[in-house]
C-alpha cells in the first residue's frame, strides 16, 4: 500500500487511508484461513451469524472446498458460496427470515454426533440475526422488546445481556445445542475490548449472568414489557461458563485489526481508540483528535455514545 498521508497536512486522507487498511486487514478472505485446522474427518457443518458471516463462509470454502451449512447475514450481504447456504434477514430490527434461519440451524446441529465438527462463524450485528425466542415468547414479543431496548439508551453490554435471556441460542445455548460434536468458533469483533461473550451476544460462549440480572436491565431503563415476557426471562436457559456441554473448543480466535498488516510491513505501532475503533498513531493521537474535531465541528471532549460518562480522549 502507498505511504500514509500526513495527519497534520492532510488529516482527511490520513483517516481515509487508515480506514481502508483496517477494512482490508479484517477481510475474512485475508485472515480466516490462518485460523482453520486441517479439514476434520467426519461430518463438517458450518454455521454462523453476523454481517461478515457470509464472507467468512466464503473464506472457509476457499480452504476446504464446498461445505454443508447455513449462515444468516444482513440483507444485501450474501456471498456466492459453493455449499454453505446464505440466508439474509433484517438488522437491527428482527424479522421472520431470521427466526426461520435460526430454527433451521438448530435442526442441523441436533443431528450431529461426537465424531462430527461444527465451525461457528460469528461476527458483529448477529444479535438481531440470531432471533430464536425463548419458549413462551413469539417473534412479535421479541421485536417489541428489542425496539424498546434500542431506544432505551442502554449500553451494548446490557442490551446483549437482556437479549441472551430472551433467546434460545445466545449466551452459550448454540454451543450446548451442538453438543456432543466438536466446536470451533471464529470471531470477528465489533465491540470495545473484543470480549467474546459480547460479540453477537455470545451464542457459543458461556454466560454468567442470571435472569435477575436481565430483569434488572428492564427496570433500570424503564423498558415496558408484559408480565409473560418477565415470566419467560425467569425461565431462560443461558449456559454457564462451566457447563460441560460447552466442552473444550478446538480454538477460539479473535481477529484483531491491523496486527497482521503491521507485522508484514513493519509499520510503527498503532492503537485503536476506545470509540468506534478509530485507528491512530500513538505519537500523533492528540493532533488527529484535533483534526477530527475540526472536520466534524465537535467542540467538546469526544465521548463514546455507548459509554456516555467516559472520555474517548484519555
Amino acid at each position: 500500500m502507498k505511504h500514509l498521508a500526513s495527519p497534520q497536512s492532510d488529516p482527511r486522507q490520513f483517516l481515509t487511508d487508515l480506514f481502508k487498511i483496517a477494512v482490508k486487514t479484517a477481510d475474512p478472505m485475508q485472515v480466516v484461513a490462518a485460523h482453520l485446522p486441517d479439514r476434520p474427518k467426519g461430518q463438517l457443518l458450518v454455521i454462523g451469524a453476523g454481517k461478515a458471516s457470509a464472507r467468512m463462509a466464503e473464506a472457509v470454502e476457499a480452504v476446504y472446498g464446498p461445505c454443508e451449512g447455513l449462515v444468516v447475514t444482513r440483507y444485501g450481504y450474501a456471498r456466492p458460496c459453493k455449499g454453505i447456504e446464505n440466508v439474509e434477514a433484517a438488522h437491527p430490527v428482527l424479522d421472520a427470515a431470521g427466526e426461520s434461519a435460526n430454527r433451521r440451524i438448530l435442526d442441523l446441529v441436533s443431528e450431529l454426533g461426537p465424531d462430527d465438527t461444527v465451525i461457528a462463524l460469528i461476527s458483529g450485528s448477529g444479535s438481531a440475526l440470531l432471533c430464536a425466542p425463548v419458549d413462551g415468547l413469539t417473534l412479535d414479543d421479541t421485536i417489541l422488546v428489542n425496539r424498546a431496548l434500542l431506544a432505551s439508551g442502554a449500553p451494548i453490554g446490557e442490551m446483549n445481556l437482556l437479549r441472551k435471556h430472551l433467546s434460545r441460542v445466545k449466551g452459550g445455548q448454540l454451543a450446548a445445542a451442538c453438543h456432543p460434536a466438536r466446536l470451533l468458533t471464529l470471531l470477528i469483533s465489533d465491540v470495545p475490548g473484543d470480549e467474546p461473550s459480547q460479540i453477537t451476544s455470545g451464542p457459543t460462549i458461556g454466560e454468567a449472568s442470571t435472569a435477575r440480572d436481565a430483569l434488572a436491565v428492564i427496570d433500570r431503563y424503564s423498558i415496558s414489557v408484559s408480565p409473560h415476557v418477565r415470566d419467560a426471562i425467569e425461565r431462560s436457559a443461558v449456559v454457564a461458563p462451566d457447563d460441560p456441554r460447552l466442552g473444550r473448543p478446538l480454538r477460539r480466535s479473535s481477529l484483531r485489526l491491523l496486527s497482521r498488516w503491521q507485522r508484514q510491513r513493519k509499520q510503527p505501532p498503532y492503537v485503536v481508540s476506545k470509540c468506534a475503533s478509530l485507528v491512530v498513531h500513538w505519537k500523533e493521537r492528540r493532533a488527529i483528535w484535533a483534526a477530527v474535531r475540526r472536520n466534524l465541528r465537535w467542540t467538546s471532549t469526544l465521548r463514546c455514545t455507548r459509554m456516555p460518562n467516559r472520555s474517548c480522549c484519555s
